[in-house]
């Protein structure tokens, strides 16, 4: 069953306008961020406060995954990303981290070869099973066998 969808664009989190939006949505055991870039710092900032809000909501049972399905843009500027690394190292309460997470991003995204690379470091750096795929089917049957396998390793 969908969860109904939460917008980086109902928060606002600084006095600068937020570039870019993400919308999230929980559905099968997978939050899904649907990401419209080029993104900058202030939207980071407000996805911040999105996904607090939206983990405090859901209730999964057992692991679960994540996928983001990039679109337009993946670009991030050196201070944005940084944040979005921090942001994610950043501990979630118990139950509250995904087994592993996808990025769908393929050649229509705007700087996917640049920026792939870029995101699979922030994800070692956390220690999150982490794969760049060109679409969406490909990322659920990685993200579904990843939650698979950590369903496996609780038996």
């Amino acid at each position: 069953m969908k969860s109904p969808v939460l917008r980086t664009s109902q928060f606002q989190s600084t006095a600068f306008s937020p570039h870019g939006e993400v919308a999230l949505w929980f559905e099968d055991q997978i939050l899904y961020y649907d990401v419209t870039g080029p993104l900058n710092t202030e939207v980071i900032e407000c996805l911040a406060v999105a996904q607090t809000e939206f983990l405090k909501r859901i209730e999964p049972q057992g692991p679960w995954g994540s996928i983001a399905v990039c679109k337009i843009s993946a670009v991030m500027g050196p201070e944005c990303l940084a944040r979005y690394g921090a942001m994610m190292a950043t501990p979630k309460p118990a139950g509250k981290t995904p087994v592993a997470t996808a990025f769908v991003m393929g050649p229509d995204v705007d700087g996917y070869r640049l920026m792939a690379p870029l995101f699979a470091k922030i994800y070692a750096g956390i220690q999150r099973p982490f794969l760049t795929v060109e679409t969406l089917e490909a990322g659920r049957q990685w993200v579904c066998a990843q939650i698979a396998q950590a369903q496996k390793a609780q038996t």
